[in-house]
């Protein structure tokens, strides 16, 4: 009995002992766990900046022949490109060079007929851009003024083209400016084709802004749309310069719709075309 009343009595004075220190043991061990986390993170820190010392080499050595690869694959790309590239370009000189010996063949052609038929060269054709700035009145119901003149290479009898088509022809000259004399002026007398029958008739003006065809061949069929052009007869005109159509058609009388709008001349070009025809003859007159 004293035996047990002993081991109780040690076994209080240490479980006194032990709730006396409890509290200093805990915030003992409290500071040792926070001492091994921070040795961790050292640990850790020192392992990561050694694996990285190692790996970077590694991974320099790996990249090299990825890189190479990278490129290798590229250069085949872009020559695989020039080569469709000089492909198409070998395909299209040979087509080139074909139409090439084709144009030879005709120019050889064109000259062996020239030669046959003794055919003759047209004039040189010179051109001069010039200005409508005043519609002069005068002897002419229809006509223009241009600033150009004889000191700039016009002449009597040059023909006058608007964007469209046939404007007139040069009746005055001075040094510095022309009179223009439209196609729709009743002095303007031009022989013309119908097309596409090329029937031949006369277009007259008759100072309206849409002329009349007369002259025409009795059998002939024309109808509101075709086409009329200079015929280039009596040499006052070249052939083929387009004029208008034909607008209509009512009790014999036969109306053209003209190319070129009087009221919306700006800019006109002044062709000589070398073609003088019989107007050294006459003053007034196309």
């Amino acid at each position: 009995m004293q035996q047990v009343n002993r081991v109780k009595s040690h076994l209080y004075h240490v479980k006194s002992f032990v709730q006396r220190f409890a509290l200093i043991l805990l915030i003992i061990l409290s500071f040792g766990f926070m001492l091994l986390g921070k040795a961790d993170n050292v640990i850790a820190s020192s392992a990561q900046k050694i694996l990285t010392a190692v790996m970077i080499p590694i991974l320099q050595v790996v990249t090299v022949p990825v890189n190479a690869i990278k490129s290798y694959a590229g250069d085949v790309q872009e020559l695989a490109t020039l080569k469709e590239y000089n492909k198409n370009l070998l395909e299209q000189n040979q087509e080139l060079q074909k139409y090439k010996k084709q144009a030879k063949k005709l120019l050889i052609e064109n000259e062996k007929l020239a030669k046959l038929l003794n055919y003759k060269k047209p004039p040189m054709v010179k051109s001069i851009a010039a200005k409508v700035v005043a519609d002069p009145g005068g002897a002419f119901a229809q006509s223009i003024l241009v600033l150009a003149g004889s000191d700039d290479g016009v002449s009597k009898g040059d023909v006058v083209m608007g964007n469209e088509g046939l404007a007139g022809r040069v009746a005055l000259v001075g040094t510095k400016a022309s009179q223009v004399l439209l196609i729709t002026d009743v002095n303007s007398r031009i022989p013309v084709f119908i097309e596409p029958n090329r029937y031949r008739a006369i277009l007259i003006g008759d100072n309206t802004k849409k002329p009349q065809i007369i002259a025409l061949p009795e059998k002939a069929e024309v109808n509101p749309g075709d086409k009329i052009v200079t015929s280039g007869d009596a040499g006052v005109f070249p052939a083929g310069i387009e004029i208008g159509i034909i607008e209509s058609k009512k009790d014999g009388i036969i109306k053209v719709k003209t190319l070129v709008d009087r009221d919306r001349l700006d800019i006109v070009n002044v062709i000589d075309f070398g073609l003088k025809g019989i107007l050294e003859n006459l003053k007034c007159e196309q």
